[in-house]
């Protein structure tokens, strides 16, 4: 018999999910690392066996996409479904509603994820060309089809947003603090697939480092 979540654990959960707000969500980048993460010392229970995946966020679409995308990083030893699967979106509001949902179906614990306030980054990206050419002593053509690419494409002042992407791992008992918890920084917006593929692979190399998957 599954053990019912307590109510203490059950407020931190709601906590987090009732803070949902609007999300645009960050794209392609070869980081998606996180950058911050904390471990319950005091856990000693081994690797978590089936989690719920909830994304924090009022838009359905961008929600089931990326719920989808996190289950998918997921190593086989561990089964993992996404919260549109398990759970009404009207119920989401309603922590015993989500409790029935989660006990009913036997999961262990909970992986929730919301992104936070975006930060700006600044950085100069060079004019394209090779500076080299303009020393030393180089032919026509080299001096030419440099100056030409510095004429077409000059260097310029690049302002981006850095999201940064709050998760959190919880355990459908009677503790009240996440085991895992991580912040992961992802620039340069573009596919929502992509960016999400990234973050979720580095949460999941934490988590597994951990000895919270397997």
């Amino acid at each position: 018999m599954t053990p019912r979540p307590s109510s203490s654990t059950l407020f931190a959960v709601g906590t987090v999910l009732l803070a949902a707000g609007i999300v645009s969500f960050p794209g392609c980048s070869s980081s998606g690392q996180v950058s911050e993460s904390y471990r319950d010392p005091a856990y000693t229970g081994g690797p978590v066996k089936k989690v719920a995946v909830f994304w924090l966020g009022l838009d359905e679409r961008v929600r089931r996409v990326a719920e989808d995308e996190i289950v998918k990083s997921f190593p086989s030893g561990t089964v993992a479904r996404p919260s549109g699967e398990i759970v009404p979106t009207e119920a989401l509001r309603d922590t015993s509603k989500i409790a029935a949902f989660l006990t009913k179906e036997g999961f262990d614990a909970i992986l929730v994820s919301r992104s936070v306030k975006p930060e700006e980054k600044i950085s100069y990206v060079r004019a394209a060309g090779n500076p080299t050419a303009f020393m030393g002593n180089y032919g026509f053509y080299s001096y030419w089809s440099n100056s030409y690419a510095q004429l077409v494409s000059p260097g310029y002042i690049k302002d981006e947003e850095v999201f940064r992407v709050d998760t959190r791992l919880y355990l459908l008992s009677s503790r009240t603090t996440p085991l895992w918890a991580g912040v992961s920084s992802i620039p340069d917006v573009s596919s929502l697939r992509d960016g999400l593929s990234d973050y979720s692979s580095s949460v999941m190399n934490s988590l597994r480092a951990e000895g919270l998957v397997k």
